[in-house]
């Protein structure tokens, strides 16, 4: 039984899919798979799955953030900011909420109001479930704005705090390499 019963948890979609062949209208099974799905790059293939969550648990913070995490991925950023809104009417002390719509309201060019939402999101952040790469969006920020070394002071913030995980580390590294060539080309230039 043991032998036949671990196949199921070879991976997250392989579980998810296993669950919701054993309970199809059990919402955390739609949501574990949705959220799988969106793990994996998959975002179209979660919508549905996350939609028919949010359609047995409609206040479902962790859900709601999902959506909208694919509505922003896919650029349909008004239905994201949407959903967005609604988590944080539901839960406004949660970081994750903040954060995306900072993120969303960034690739509105909203900056004033994506820079408060990420630093409320950097307030309310807490344990493992708090966000990642916070610092690393204020920086973006910074540099939409033009300013250069407040985007560096908030890339060397991001290594510091989350220098822990691999994939924040190379996207952050690469951004601030990308940063020191232009900050070495305005030096040239403003010595010439």
């Amino acid at each position: 039984v043991t032998v036949r019963e671990s196949q199921y948890w070879m991976n997250d979609i392989t579980l998810a899919e296993h669950g919701i062949t054993l309970s199809p209208d059990h919402p955390l099974a739609s949501q574990v798979l949705g959220n799988a799905y969106v793990r994996q790059g998959r975002i179209r293939e979660a919508i549905p799955y996350l939609l028919g969550s949010l359609d047995a648990m409609p206040n479902n913070v962790d859900t709601l953030c999902s959506l909208a995490l694919c509505y922003s991925e896919i650029d349909a950023l008004p239905l994201a900011g949407e959903y967005l809104t609604k988590a944080i009417a539901l839960n406004p002390s949660e970081p994750r909420a903040h954060q995306l719509l900072g993120t969303v309201r960034f690739k509105e060019n909203r900056l004033d109001e994506a820079e408060a939402e990420i630093r409320r999101a950097i307030q309310l952040k807490h344990g493992p479930k708090g966000t990642l790469m916070s610092h690393y969006y204020l920086g973006e920020i910074f540099y939409a704005r033009g300013d250069m070394q407040g985007a560096m002071r908030e890339y060397q913030l991001e290594l510091l705090n989350d220098s822990g995980v691999d994939s924040t580390v190379t996207t952050v590294r690469a951004r601030m390499d990308q940063l020191e060539v232009q900050l070495r080309g305005q030096s040239r230039q403003d010595r010439q």
